[in-house]
C-alpha cells in the first residue's frame, strides 16, 4: 500500500534474473496503479538480446523521459582522493596522472578504479619509508601498471593478461589471436607510454600485480625488493639529483 508522493529507484536492470516481461510489468505497476515516479537505472549494452528487444518495446510505451549518464572521472578521481577514502599525500598530487591513465584504459568502471586506488595506497602504507623516499619514477610507472592491469584484467584482454608471459611466448608459437591481442593493447597504451617512457605493461609488474588480485597476497615485497635494485644501482650522480 502507497501513501502520499514515493520516488522508486530501480538499479542494475541489467544485471536482473527476472524475466524482462514480469519485471517491467511489476515495475510499471508502480506508475500505473501506485502514482509513483519511477526512475529506472541500467545499462543495456550489457543486457541479453533478448532483454534489449523487451526493454525498447518497453521504453516506446511507457518511458516519459531517458536520459544517458556519462562518468565524470575527473570529479571520481578527486573525490576518492581527497573526500571518500584516506589516501596517502604521495597519490593525491598525481590525481591529474591517475586520469590520464585510467582514461587511456578506456575502462569506464569507475568503482573498479576505486577499489585499485584503494588497494595501491595499501600496499603504499606498507612500504619501508626510507625506501619510499627515493623511488618516485619507479613508484610511478608502478602505479601505471596498477591501473592498466586492474582494469584490462576485468576486460576484454581479461586471458592475455591473466597470463602475460605465456602470452608472449604464444606469439612465438604462432597464435595469432593472442598476437593480435598483444598488439592492439601495445597499441592502445603507446601514447602515453611514449610520453611518460614508463613501460605501462611491464611483465614482471603485470605478473605479481595479477598475483595479488587473485590471492590477495600483499604486494609490499616485490615493490621493496624492485626500490631497493633501484636505488642500489644509483649512481653517486643519481643520489645528488634527488638530495634536498
Amino acid at each position: 500500500e502507497i501513501t502520499g508522493t514515493k520516488i522508486i529507484v530501480f538499479d542494475d536492470l541489467e544485471r536482473c534474473m527476472i524475466d524482462m516481461k514480469l519485471l517491467l510489468g511489476y515495475i510499471n505497476n508502480f506508475v500505473e496503479h501506485g502514482a509513483c515516479h519511477v526512475v529506472i537505472v541500467g545499462d543495456e549494452t550489457h543486457a541479453t538480446d533478448e532483454s534489449k528487444k523487451t526493454i525498447l518495446e518497453f521504453k516506446e510505451k511507457t518511458v516519459g523521459r531517458e536520459f544517458e549518464i556519462m562518468p565524470d572521472t575527473e570529479g571520481a578521481v578527486h573525490f576518492f582522493l581527497n573526500d571518500d577514502l584516506s589516501m596517502s599525500e604521495w597519490l593525491k598530487i598525481r590525481e591529474s596522472f591517475i586520469i590520464e591513465v585510467f582514461l587511456s584504459t578506456q575502462c569506464d568502471n569507475l568503482r573498479l578504479l576505486r577499489q585499485c586506488l584503494y588497494d595501491f595506497n595499501t600496499i603504499f602504507q606498507e612500504v619501508d619509508n626510507e625506501l619510499l623516499n627515493n623511488g618516485n619514477s619507479v613508484l610511478l610507472g608502478l602505479l601505471g601498471s596498477y591501473i592498466v592491469t586492474y582494469c584490462e584484467y576485468r576486460g576484454t584482454y581479461h586471458d592475455v593478461i591473466k597470463d602475460w608471459l605465456g602470452s608472449y611466448l604464444g606469439c612465438l608459437s604462432g597464435n595469432e589471436d593472442r598476437k593480435n591481442k598483444i598488439s592492439k593493447l601495445q597499441t592502445k597504451y603507446s601514447s602515453i607510454t611514449n610520453k611518460y617512457l614508463f613501460d605501462f605493461l611491464n611483465p614482471n609488474h603485470i605478473k605479481n600485480i595479477v598475483h595479488e588480485i587473485e590471492t590477495g597476497c600483499s604486494l609490499k615485497a616485490y615493490v621493496e625488493e624492485i626500490l631497493g635494485l633501484q636505488q642500489r644501482n644509483m649512481t653517486k650522480q643519481d643520489k645528488l639529483a634527488t638530495f634536498h
